[in-house]
């Protein structure tokens, strides 16, 4: 691996032909390295021995002249819906390096609840990025329209909408619920509560969809549904203001942090046991959901692959130009930890 020192002084007339000089590599060698639209790879120990001549020489490649030649800028912008808790941490994460792997570099924008998604992309499109990934947003036809007037190739992450021909990697949340349902079914539960998001985006709606489906379809029709946000406080209040009332068999939460907050409340406010008590499932399979104060049975999105095919779809969009919208499901898991067990 290259440890990249601090240059204290840069040298404006250093050139590409200096570096490859210095490496004794060919030019366009170095041009591969740091083009990210090069259609050829550079072998790993010549870029080993480029990056160090550039490091020692204080060598910036010209990224303005580059991207007027390759009509590219090797950017790829990324919109998050804010707040940003665990799971999105992880997401972006390895989007981040995923792409610095395939050569690019990610500008990422927070879309914050004063702002419309629509407003946010027009100054996206404004720094000429290659592509965009949108991780939470309702867009509309008019930015699909302005991406595909700027031919912006556009992905979305995790989420699907089938009235419009966008590019998606996404999870079944369909079948991520109805496996929950199924699973409470077997484990005998018929007095169950629902903690869902409270807005009803797709990916919401699908999950609850699938989750009533696999219970109606047992006889099971004592659902009790909760409105929430994915924050540990909101699961944290939703158990107060339940439990002074009501004890239900299981809950079903959208979020690990919802779950994590409703059995502290269970435990520390009403000295329930869990799972002897209360059975709970989460979402998300957050790294704190395996710890052992929590130990949560939870439904597992892998994000390292979401994140790795979402990249690899963009990619193929951007460099091989393709009109038609590329559709990549990937499976989800249940998780089963301390958290449940059989009535």
């Amino acid at each position: 691996m290259t440890v990249i020192k601090n240059v204290t002084k840069f040298n404006k007339s250093v050139t590409s032909k200096d570096v490859a000089k210095l490496a004794g590599v060919s030019q366009s060698s170095v041009s591969r390295v740091f083009n990210p639209n090069s259609e050829r790879s550079v072998k790993p120990e010549i870029r080993e021995k480029i990056l160090k001549a550039a490091n020692e020489l204080g060598y910036k490649p010209n990224f303005i002249a580059r991207s007027m030649i390759s009509k590219r800028t090797g950017i790829v912008g990324l919109v998050v819906g804010g707040p940003i808790g665990p799971f999105y941490n992880k997401v972006i994460l390895n989007i981040v390096v995923q792409l610095q792997i395939k050569g690019y570099q990610c500008l990422i924008f927070s879309l914050d609840s004063e702002h419309h998604i629509d407003e946010i992309l027009e100054k996206v499109l404004q720094y000429q990025v290659d592509g965009l990934i949108i991780t939470s947003a309702a867009l509309s036809n008019d930015i699909i329209k302005l991406c595909i007037e700027n031919k912006t190739p556009l992905i979305l992450f995790n989420r699907v909408i089938k009235n419009l021909d966008i590019s998606s990697v996404y999870c079944d949340h369909n079948e991520a619920g109805r496996m929950v349902g199924e699973f409470f079914a077997n484990l005998g539960f018929k007095n169950i509560v629902n903690i869902t998001y409270k807005k009803n985006t797709t990916m919401t709606a699908e999950r609850k969809t699938g989750f009533y489906n696999a219970l109606y379809e047992r006889g099971i029709n004592n659902i009790l549904e909760i409105s929430s946000d994915y924050t540990y406080d909101s699961g944290y209040k939703a158990a107060v203001e339940l439990l002074k009332k009501k004890r239900p068999e299981a809950v079903f939460c959208s979020s690990d942090l919802i779950a994590m907050g409703f059995m502290d409340a269970a435990r520390y406010e009403f000295g329930l046991n869990i799972p002897e008590d209360i059975s709970i499932v989460g979402f998300d399979d957050i790294e704190m959901a395996s710890w052992h104060s929590y130990n949560l049975t939870t439904v597992s999105q892998p994000v390292q692959t979401l994140a790795h095919s979402t990249v690899e779809v963009l990619i193929r969009l951007i460099e091989e130009g393709l009109d038609k919208p590329i559709y990549k499901k990937i499976n989800t898991n249940l998780i089963i930890r301390g958290t449940t067990k059989k009535l």
